[in-house]
């Protein structure tokens, strides 16, 4: 299994540590004394028939930096033997890639959408979000908007990118953007007629019409992790190698003796640790498998649904995602308009920084940052006030202070302990310092052609409290993936009138000016028809004489008829008598 922990680069770097305070280290392996200590960066494996893309990160010799399996924790007395997350009403519908490339897609939109009905955002009947509109913006980042904080990052492939591939760590990053999650009815997947989907509008980059955006997306790290993941967020997601040579097609249970690159995306829902070794096709050393989610469609596998063994060696990474109420939030700072490729190591502790302009009367709710290996202590800080020729990110004043400890590597949202209040034009700065008991810190970090970034965005101190603060783009080095978090302050509000017509009511409402927010309503009673005259009666055919009125604002048609046996008043009747004479004068007239 490939993942970002360095074990063996932690150890190199370690080592060459004790020798790097007396002499400077040598480029290569190492940076020097004024820059990080190494550079890690993603390598592609390459992308399978299914579309799941591989990935390993090297160091700067091109050595692969690999982390050790999931290990097993089978028989955990405080985990039960099975579960099943459909028994709990929360996981959505199976769907179907077709001949797309979009594994990856499918199975992070499950999660996202197993997530949102956990935390009431939806309901798994009506929880149907778009990978269409995931794979699309996966695929073209890069935003045509100038005003956009992201804008010059990321590249654009309009040529057939639902036949490219993808996994759950570029979905994360399109995510964290809140690019998503759309609908699947406004943005309709189709793996059968691919050219039907895509070339979606800048106007659509943003929408989050289902009301999730992301929260987390973290790699686990033991079975234990995966399984207490499942209990809590419904579903994790992981990939494995494919080959329906190894499928036992009577039962769908899967089991690949042997390592491999991981080929296929699913979503795993649930697990059984008696889950009988002799059910595979190639029997494994022992029973236990998961219960997983696939894509491609409910008429494969068991309605859509599969088992793979505990042992399979190909089986890659576990992720999960989370997912959290759109409505909740106003803003999301961030100069990232792509994923992370590549992160800077440092011995000891580290401090990375962002700074923003508010763009109006918010409040500063969280933050969230993205993890290149597993447990790193945080602590945040936040200052405000910058002056116009700051220098530095810490050159404001300290308004809110955290820390926390995050387990896994991966995307992470950071909620303050206290809310700050921002205003038009404010400059404020987000300054982690984070460190790592293994004695070394990766930060991510842009890095390359497809990034820019603005002088005065992005700062890094390498060691805390020995190097000092370095811009960004000074370094050589794009942006920080550190994002600002805000809700709408509702500063000004405004009386908003809609008026009542003769069919509805109407409304008065307080309008948050900023962020359309209704804070308080006002039916108001419905209009009163107002109707012209009544029309000359006139005989329908079949013994009956009718006349009508309309109403002049809405239409409304009232009618009135005479017939024999009818009562009618004096008005009426001479109405009727004269449209009558009227009409035999018209008729010898004719004649």
């Amino acid at each position: 299994m490939k993942t970002n922990i360095m074990k063996k680069v932690i150890a190199a770097v370690l080592s060459a540590s004790t020798v790097f305070s007396a002499a400077c280290l040598s480029f290569g392996a190492f940076a020097s004394e004024n820059g990080p200590d190494m550079i890690i960066t993603e390598k592609i494996v390459g992308v399978s028939e299914y579309g799941y893309e591989s990935y390993i990160m090297v160091d700067e010799n091109g050595n692969e930096v690999i982390d050790e399996p999931v290990i097993s924790t089978q028989g955990n007395a405080d985990l039960p033997a099975a579960y099943d997350s459909r028994e709990k009403g929360v996981i959505t519908c199976v769907k179907d890639q077709g001949r797309s490339g979009n594994c990856w897609a499918f199975a992070s939109t499950s999660a996202m959408e197993t997530s949102s009905v956990i935390e009431g955002i939806d309901t798994a009947e009506d929880a149907d979000y778009s990978e269409a509109h995931l794979v699309w913006y996966t695929h073209n980042r890069r935003t045509e908007d100038e005003a956009d904080r992201t804008h010059g990052d990321g590249t654009d492939v309009t040529t057939n990118p639902f036949l490219k591939g993808g996994n759950s760590k570029k979905a994360a990053a399109t995510l964290a953007r809140w690019s998503g999650m759309a609908n699947e009815e406004s943005f309709p997947f189709n793996g059968y007629q691919i050219d039907s989907m895509g070339n979606y509008g800048e106007e659509n980059r943003y929408t989050t019409e289902s009301g999730s955006i992301i929260k987390s997306w973290e790699k686990l790290q033991t079975e234990s992790d995966v399984k207490q993941w499942i209990i809590e967020n419904g579903s994790a997601v992981t990939s494995y190698y494919h080959h329906d040579g190894y499928l036992n097609f009577s039962n769908y249970a899967y089991y690949y003796p042997e390592e491999a690159d991981t080929s296929h995306a699913v979503t795993v829902v649930g697990w059984d640790d008696n889950y009988s070794a002799s059910e595979f096709k190639n029997v494994p050393e022992g029973n236990g498998a998961w219960l997983c989610k696939n894509s491609w469609d409910s008429d494969w596998g068991n309605r859509g649904y599969f088992w793979i063994s505990y042992y399979d060696a190909s089986i890659g990474i576990f992720e999960g995602f989370t997912a959290m109420a759109a409505e909740d939030y106003y803003n999301n700072y961030t100069y990232n308009g792509s994923y992370w490729q590549t992160a800077y190591g440092v011995s000891g502790k580290t401090q990375c920084a962002n700074v923003f302009v508010a763009d109006g009367y918010e409040t500063l709710s969280a933050v969230s940052t993205v993890t290149a290996e597993p447990g790193i202590s945080v602590k945040v800080t936040v200052y405000k006030n910058l002056p116009a020729d700051y220098t530095t990110p810490v050159d404001g004043t300290q308004a809110a202070y955290t820390e926390t400890y995050i387990a896994n590597e991966g995307y992470h949202t950071i909620f303050l302990d206290e809310e700050i209040g921002l205003e038009p034009g404010e400059i404020f700065s987000v300054v982690l310092e984070e460190y790592n008991s293994s004695g070394v810190t990766f930060v991510p970090i842009e890095r390359g052609e497809t990034f820019t970034c603005k002088a005065g965005q992005s700062f890094l101190n390498y060691g805390t409290y020995k190097r000092g603060w370095k811009d960004s783009l000074n370094e050589g080095y794009g942006n920080l993936f550190i994002q600002a978090i805000t809700k709408c302050a509702h500063h000004e509000h405004e009386t908003v009138k809609i008026e009542s017509t003769c069919a509805e009511a109407g409304r008065e409402m307080t309008v948050c000016t900023q962020c359309g927010e209704i804070s308080s309503e006002k039916m108001l009673p419905v209009g009163q028809h107002v109707y012209g005259g009544w029309s000359e009666y006139a005989s329908d055919g079949n013994g009956h004489e009718t006349s009508t009125r309309s109403c002049v604002k809405c239409g409304d048609v009232q009618t009135k008829t005479f017939s024999e046996g009818n009562v009618v008043n004096l008005g009426d009747f001479l109405q009727m008598i004269f449209s009558r004479i009227m009409e035999m004068f018209r008729l010898s007239f004719k004649r």
